[in-house]
């Protein structure tokens, strides 16, 4: 009995775990520079579930120093200024609808924008760039992207 039980709670911890640290329950979002956390070194590796439906891979900007704007009025007079560029494997991809500002879950503001890429299985060369217009800021970043 005493093993029964054992065996459910790390079955259950381990189960917990897998939903908590992958991406086999996301709804399909990834942010870029979730991938990218660093500005120096700015090269990172990161894996994702291979999603027939492929992936929206949002780009998203706070202030300079990316802790986010305390509203949404301040994010908006962003937007405008704000350029991201995406490229996958040398392929520049094109937005998937217009940007915008989005709160996120800490409840700061960010300029945001999507794009919808379908990946196959394999390795794949992400590159990312941030542009605040007047050279106020620029960050790059090289994601190194395995689909599993």
């Amino acid at each position: 009995m005493k093993r029964a039980c054992i065996a459910i709670l790390v079955a259950t911890v381990a189960v917990v775990a897998l939903s908590v640290s992958c991406d086999l329950f996301s709804d399909g979002t990834v942010y870029f520079y979730t991938m990218a956390p660093d500005m120096v070194p700015n090269t990172s590796t990161y894996r994702l579930h291979h999603r027939s439906d492929g992936w929206i891979i949002k780009m998203t900007l706070g202030e300079v120093d990316d802790e986010g704007f305390n509203t949404a009025a301040e994010a908006q007079s962003c937007v405008d200024k704000t350029t991201f560029t995406l490229t996958i494997d040398g392929q520049p991809i094109e937005p998937a609808g217009d940007k915008g500002v989005e709160q996120h879950t800490d409840t700061r503001w960010h300029v945001a924008e999507s794009y919808h890429v379908t990946l196959g299985r394999g390795e794949h060369e992400l590159f990312g760039t941030t542009t605040i217009e007047a050279g106020e800021f620029y960050r790059e970043n090289t994601v190194f992207l395995t689909i599993y």
